[in-house]
């Protein structure tokens, strides 16, 4: 039994034609032209693409609102922007959003250094903040000034491990015994 045929369909990516076969996600047929288009929900092999963390969003002539490109299958003759200011502006809000409250202890995460959160905020993140102070930081012990979430993480182990080594308390009785 012969394999079915693809129909092949063009659009135009940030100016490049594309040639991807009909039906594929935007972001999927974008490699085919290598344009890079920066996800953290698509993944197609868990099924359907639902678009929920909006990092995706491209503009498409003739659609007014931005769209997400992973659940977005191309068409022929479809027009799509990667890198116009209302992208932009969407996906550093969307970095924004997520790095809010995000805990400062890269150096010491589980990732090491392979976390798409760093590498999306590196390549499609403003670049600074809007909010005043820095998060994860506490008060010292010795008055004013600050140390970091490692140096306190480092304390409340210290003071976990005090607590170990203490005898544990007696268990209360249940009524009526005696």
């Amino acid at each position: 039994m012969p394999r079915p045929e693809h129909k092949i369909v063009q659009l135009t990516i940030d100016g490049r034609e594309v040639r991807a076969p009909e039906g594929e996600m935007l972001v999927d047929a974008a490699k085919f032209g290598d344009v890079e288009i920066p996800y953290f929900c698509y993944q197609p092999k868990l099924g359907s693409p639902v678009g929920a963390c909006r990092m995706c969003l491209v503009e498409i002539e003739g659609i007014p609102k931005l769209q997400t490109s992973c659940s977005t299958p191309v068409k022929d003759g479809m027009v799509v922007h990667t890198q116009t200011d209302r992208v932009r502006h969407a996906q550093n809000a969307i970095v924004e959003f997520l790095l809010v409250n995000h805990p400062l202890d890269c150096p010491v995460c589980d990732k090491g250094g392979e976390c798409p959160l760093q590498d999306i905020t590196f390549g499609w993140g403003l670049g600074r903040s809007r909010r005043g102070s820095r998060s994860r930081f506490f008060a010292t012990s010795r008055g004013s000034g600050r140390r970091s979430a490692r140096a306190a993480c480092a304390s409340a182990r210290s003071r976990r491990d005090r607590r170990s080594r203490r005898p544990p308390a007696p268990s209360p009785q249940p009524r009526g015994w005696s």
